[in-house]
């Protein structure tokens, strides 16, 4: 006899039959399902599942402070879902000197990889100097804080189209650089995709819309 796999729903916790989420929690997830698509100065598209209101923002918090890596899998899940547009590779946000040893975007680019079957390249970009973390900052100086603190290598991105993995757009602004950085060495193009993405985000850089089915 086979022994049955255990799953827990990392939202709630409750036993169930898969590792993604729960039915009670996926039906509070579907009310928060994000269909636009956005664009900043250098990203040349961006887009979440989901909208960072409610159940989203608590499970965000909890990857991200709380550390609970059990959430990866299913943000991967429906980040891989949206429409994603054609990339050669994946790249991560990097922290200063790689001095985050709990890089959840890190994370989440690691498992994007192998669910799309694309190269992960977690050295194309590095920060090359320190600064606040975006969350401390106010809304109006999330650009002037990150401004030209990421350096991307030629050899790695050139000609390439470039897909960003992170858990969270809340400005737009650390896309954005991250963006400028691989276009400054060559890439071709560079969208970004996050498990959540705050309204405000659209309100700055919105591009249109275009309607996808997130798989549940």
């Amino acid at each position: 006899m086979f022994k049955e796999d255990i799953y827990f729903c990392p939202y709630c916790g409750i036993k169930t039959n898969n590792s993604i989420c729960c039915e009670i929690c996926s039906n509070e997830l579907k009310k928060f399902v994000n269909k636009n698509i956005g664009s900043t100065e250098f990203c040349d598209a961006f887009t979440a599942p989901f909208v960072y209101e409610d159940i989203v923002r608590d499970a965000v918090h909890n990857f991200k402070f709380e550390k609970r890596r059990n959430y990866c899998e299913s943000f991967g899940y429906f980040m891989a879902s949206c429409d994603l547009f054609y990339s050669d590779m994946i790249i991560s946000v990097p922290s200063f000197n790689n001095k985050k040893k709990y890089n959840t975007s890190d994370l989440l680019a690691k498992y994007m990889s192998k669910l799309l079957n694309i190269r992960y390249q977690r050295h194309a970009v590095s920060k090359i100097r320190d600064t606040k973390f975006q969350h401390e900052c106010d809304f109006s100086k999330r650009l002037s804080n990150l401004n030209d603190c990421f350096s991307a290598s030629p050899k790695k991105l050139n000609n390439l189209n470039i897909l960003i993995c992170d858990d969270i757009i809340t400005s737009g602004s650390t896309i954005d650089e991250v963006a400028k950085a691989c276009k400054k060495s060559g890439a071709r193009n560079v969208y970004a995709v996050a498990f959540a993405v705050s309204n405000g985000a659209f309100a700055e850089c919105y591009s249109g819309g275009k309607n996808w089915d997130v798989k549940f």
